[in-house]
């Protein structure tokens, strides 16, 4: 699958240790690469408006503490944490206003400084994978 090997590509050239889309109407993981150790099948707290907020206007969210999460989002939080997120950078598209496919980057127990280019690129090929994965 095209999408698959682009994230291979990303995740090399950017050092990410996993990356994973998210589709359906469940949000399940459709297509990952890297090596995952208990790996979120599904993004069910997306679908919540307080969790969507998390996102800017381009759709992004980046998390390099789980700081965010660890009070509002106790599921979404340890579910990362079970994963072994250290930071993550999460893509969404979306259809009719509703979350319709979501790109997550993610760094295994750390939390590297991207540099203003590098999070740029990543939010460019992340959003453009988020859309065509909503198609």
């Amino acid at each position: 699958m095209a999408l698959k090997s682009v994230m291979e590509q990303v995740c090399a050239s950017f050092d990410i240790d996993g990356a994973a889309v998210y589709t359906g109407g469940d949000m399940h993981r459709s297509i990952s690469v890297g090596k995952y150790v208990n790996p979120i099948q599904n993004l069910n707290w997306i679908k919540e408006e307080a969790y969507q907020k998390l996102f800017d206007e381009q759709g992004i969210y980046i998390e390099s503490t789980m700081s965010r999460l660890k009070g509002s989002y106790k599921e979404a939080c340890r579910m990362y944490e079970k994963q072994e997120n250290g930071k993550f950078v999460q893509c969404m598209a979306r259809r009719d206003g509703r979350p319709a496919a979501v790109v997550a980057f993610d760094f295994f127990n750390r939390s590297p400084k991207l540099g203003v280019s590098d999070t740029g690129l990543i939010r460019i090929i992340g959003t453009l994978i988020a859309e065509i994965a909503a198609e």
